[in-house]
């Protein structure tokens, strides 16, 4: 039996490709088991020019640590090689990925145009422009509709300061700017015409110049005077999407997008209404990306809908809301530096999390599925012959279907997310964090509540409106049936409410006035501890324990992005776009965590 090529503490698997003077591996370090991709590097057909720019792309990607840019681990010198150890992106590129889908939805392509644009604004941070923007360079995290962006392939790439001008011809004809055709001093703007071009194929299908031979594209691209939607693409295409498209493609720099007008551009960062639901950007202005509730009051509150069960009263002083028949605890009141202080600590949280836990920067093939492959054979298969939409979207979307759809997959659902959360609540009383139990089974109580306007809406829409009065047999009713499961449910929020009822007069008795917490805080920074704990059993060998805390962390953090903004809170929970994306990286890396134990 051959014994494996081993690179340093790499041992090399099959080829994944080959260049000129380059041959690139895939492989996975020996101990860790990281699976990465190693570029060969025969040193004797190196040109000089080649050698500068592979000590280029060393340098540039040495001093990058963000999940839109290739990672680099490290590189192995010998006699005659040079070996790059680099992140390993199991979907290919993104050539690859419009040659299987064709033109991609709007939500897809604005998925793939926030990650671009993310790493170009890492490198236009260190004054450096990459110069051969093109599908084949930008790289996908798995084979799924809507992965991971990363920008590869920084040979051509080049520091400037800001003034500075280049004047090397390189690039790919298809996305090369006019300025560079020409032969002219370009600068850092030249990657703004990449970035059209590719936004323009995504959305199309193809790239927006051709030609029969390079002569005449490049014609075609510095004469065209307009930019030409292909047949009813206009039509098809927001309009938000064509400006900028035909922003990023003006062919005097001059005239063409800056990078701060991309970056906030209405295509990229406008908030949209989906579903009711209203998601609010980040506020780019103040560089603010945390978890964050729609800025209706100055004040976090959580209720049920039932006002009867909890209500609050809002107030400037320090007045009490009434909790709980009638008994009195007064809700925290957040001024708006405190919020701040309180956003800074969870953006340290996850960017903590995510240094700590990327080991690959890619979700497993296999391995999309949060819950337990039991519930998720019941839930109904998306439509895999459209493209999805931005993976938060499609996960709000998805799960919002079932209450239509499929009324018990959604129940279960929520019951999964509840029992979750009372867990949660009773280890924080466990701990003497009575506060904090407190506000979560609130939100568990909030839970059950929407699982009951499921059964109301359900037994409607069958023609039943009287419910079984009889207690069900097992602890595993048949929600096929919407009398039953009306009954079950009717029973957990009792539980639920009886819960709220102790607590909120444990806290009576602490205190005549208490300050709460805020409850997604609490849940968020659980799910964090979660990962944290599951990591060190991982590294501890003990993939049970590790695999149970990943569940639970990514089973907290899904009722975050999927349920938390639909439940019925006040003020109403939402996230920002930002949020949500560094919310789905996360899982799936937790995800690839577990499948992998």
């Amino acid at each position: 039996m051959d014994t494996a090529r081993l690179v340093g503490d790499y041992e090399l698997g099959p080829r994944l490709g080959s260049g000129s003077f380059a041959v690139v591996w895939l492989a996975k370090h020996r101990s860790s088991g990281l699976e990465v991709a190693i570029k060969e590097i025969d040193k004797k057909k190196l040109s000089p020019k080649v050698r500068d720019n592979l000590l280029k792309e060393i340098s540039i990607l040495s001093t990058i640590d963000h999940p839109n840019i290739i990672r680099f681990y490290e590189a192995i010198e010998t006699g005659d090689r040079i070996f790059l150890v680099l992140e390993y992106c199991s979907g290919g590129d993104l050539a690859d990925y419009i040659n299987v889908h064709g033109k991609v939805s709007e939500a897809v392509a604005k998925h793939f145009m926030r990650q671009l644009a993310l790493g170009l604004q890492v490198l236009q941070e260190k004054h450096c422009i990459h110069r051969d923007l093109k599908p084949q360079n930008l790289l996908l995290s798995s084979k799924e509709v809507t992965p991971l962006l990363k920008i590869g392939d920084f040979g051509f790439a080049r520091s400037l300061t800001p003034e500075s001008m280049a004047e090397t011809f390189c690039g790919s004809p298809l996305y090369m700017a006019p300025e560079i055709i020409r032969n002219q001093k370009y600068d850092a703007k030249a990657d703004l015409w990449s970035a059209g071009a590719i936004l323009f194929q995504l959305v199309t299908g193809k790239p927006p110049f051709d030609g029969t031979n390079h002569i005449q594209l490049f014609q075609n691209i510095v004469r065209d005077t307009e930019l030409k939607f292909p047949g009813d693409a206009l039509n098809e295409i927001h309009p938000d999407c064509v400006d900028l498209c035909r922003s990023l493609l003006r062919r005097d720099p001059i005239e063409r997008l800056t990078f701060r007008e991309f970056f906030s551009h209405r295509f990229l960062h406008e908030p949209r209404q989906m579903h009711g639901i209203t998601h609010f950007d980040a506020d780019t202005s103040r560089g603010k990306s945390s978890l964050s509730y729609a800025q209706q009051s100055s004040t976090n509150r959580f209720k049920s809908s039932s006002e009867n069960v909890y209500k609050h009263e809002s107030s400037s002083s320090a007045s009490t809301s009434n909790i709980l028949m009638q008994q009195h605890v007064s809700c925290e009141k957040t001024n708006e530096g405190q919020s701040s202080s309180n956003q800074l600590g969870v953006l340290d949280s996850l960017e903590l999390i995510e240094r700590e836990y990327v080991l690959v920067n890619r979700p497993s093939e296999g391995s999309s599925d949060y819950f337990d492959t039991s519930l998720e054979a019941q839930r109904p298969l998306p439509d895999v012959s459209a493209p999805r939409p931005a993976s938060g979207s499609y996960l709000l979307t998805e799960v919002q279907r079932l209450t239509i759809v499929h009324p018990p997959t959604k129940l279960q659902l929520l019951q999964q997310y509840a029992e979750a959360l009372t867990e949660v609540a009773n280890e924080m009383d466990n701990a003497g964090q009575v506060k904090e139990s407190f506000a979560v089974t609130l939100v568990v109580l909030a839970a059950w509540r929407k699982a009951l306007e499921i059964c109301d809406s359900w037994m409607v829409s069958v023609g039943e409106d009287r419910v079984n009065t009889t207690t069900p047999e097992t602890s595993n009713p048949d929600l096929n049936s919407p009398e039953v499961a009306k009954t079950w449910v009717t029973q957990e929020f009792v539980t639920a409410f009886n819960q709220a009822e102790t607590s909120s007069t444990q806290l009576n008795q602490t205190s005549a006035a208490t300050h709460m917490p805020d409850a997604m805080e609490t849940i968020y920074e659980k799910a964090l501890a979660y990962g944290k704990s599951g990591g060190a059993e991982e590294y501890l060998n003990n993939k049970e324990s590790a695999a149970r805390l990943y569940k639970k962390a990514i089973l907290l953090l899904s009722f975050i992005i999927e349920e938390a903004v639909t439940l019925p809170l006040s003020p109403p929970f939402s996230l920002t776009p930002d949020d949500k994306k560094r919310i789905l990286y996360y899982i799936s890396n937790l995800q690839h965590r577990r499948s992998h134990l």
